[in-house]
């Protein structure tokens, strides 16, 4: 159980308390610099293989060390057939030095309709297994933003979500191994597994990943740390690698969530301020960066 004293120390710790923020001056300079310096993950999704050069060209240009790769679904038969053009587009990636994970997402996994893992996931290990040209695989399942979950139904949700992600453990364990990570919110951190209520739903998530990514968005780095100070206490006393999710899609609360509409300067100095806290963090052993979702809208506004 997380008290409420100590998640006030875990935010001290940060050197953050609510309302206001020290960060070194040096930091929310004009330079381009300390934001190329942060360690970086960006979300691809809606790209077709062909423009992947484009993709990595920009990486390089601000600093990315990784891409999350949504593989479209046209796409998928010339990287299974193995069409020389197709791989070249991949293969692009790994010579730039970047890390690239393909990507799989399908909220409706959580209702125990499908087996487990969904064929969908199955085709994907299938698809690094064969070309080899993946490094992990990682999940956007998001059950938190489904209707269903505010009923009836949010335990069963729950516990078919943890089944999701420990079958595609297994399976992913066998085809590669490959890394599996996924994406959690704060709140998971505050919600009892179904079938083990002595641990929450997010210590239940994390006994079957490699690496997590935090979506405890919100615009001011000190508003985001304190939404997800209970979440990144739990990760930290589990060791599991994790990330820190910021967005720049719109949204009807973009102005609250996302640095959708900021401007370019505004947004790097945010993301070198928030990399600054989260490396001050208890859990800083096992931080390795932020992730920026996503790619088109990221283009916007850098190039705004």
């Amino acid at each position: 159980m997380i008290t409420h004293l100590g998640r006030r120390r875990f935010i001290k710790a940060l050197g953050v308390t609510i309302g206001s923020i020290v960060i070194n001056p040096y930091l929310y300079g004009q330079e381009n610099e300390p934001f190329l310096q942060v360690p970086k993950s960006l979300w691809v999704w809606r790209t077709p293989l062909a423009e992947l050069e484009q993709v990595v060209q920009f990486a390089k240009r601000w600093g990315f060390d990784r891409l999350l790769y949504s593989i479209p679904l046209s796409d998928r038969p010339f990287l299974l057939a193995g069409e020389q053009p197709a791989i070249d587009h991949i293969k692009a990636v790994h010579a730039a030095h970047l890390q690239l994970f393909c990507t799989a997402s399908g909220s409706d996994w959580v209702f125990g309709k499908t087996t487990y893992p969904p064929q969908a996931i199955t085709a994907l290990l299938s698809l690094c297994k064969r070309t080899k040209l993946f490094d992990g695989l990682y999940l956007d399942v998001e059950p938190h933003a489904l209707p269903e979950w505010k009923g009836a139904d949010r335990d069963r949700m729950i516990q078919n979500f943890i089944s999701l992600l420990a079958a595609t453990r297994q399976a992913a364990q066998a085809a590669g191994p490959f890394p599996v990570g996924a994406v959690v919110h704060p709140l998971y951190a505050k919600l009892a597994d179904p079938d083990k209520p002595c641990y929450s739903m997010l210590q239940s998530v994390l006994r079957n990943l490699e690496e997590v990514t935090v979506m405890a968005y919100r615009r001011l780095p000190q508003q985001a740390i304190a939404f997800g100070d209970a979440c990144l206490q739990q990760i930290a006393q589990s060791g599991v690698n994790w990330y820190f999710g910021v967005t720049t899609q719109n949204s009807l609360q973009a102005a609250t969530l996302s640095y959708f509409g900021a401007g370019a300067n505004e947004f790097q100095r945010s993301c070198v301020g928030l990399d600054n806290l989260l490396r001050q963090s208890g859990g800083a052993r096992c931080y390795r960066g932020i992730a920026v979702n996503e790619y088109r809208s990221l283009t916007e506004l850098l190039r705004g």
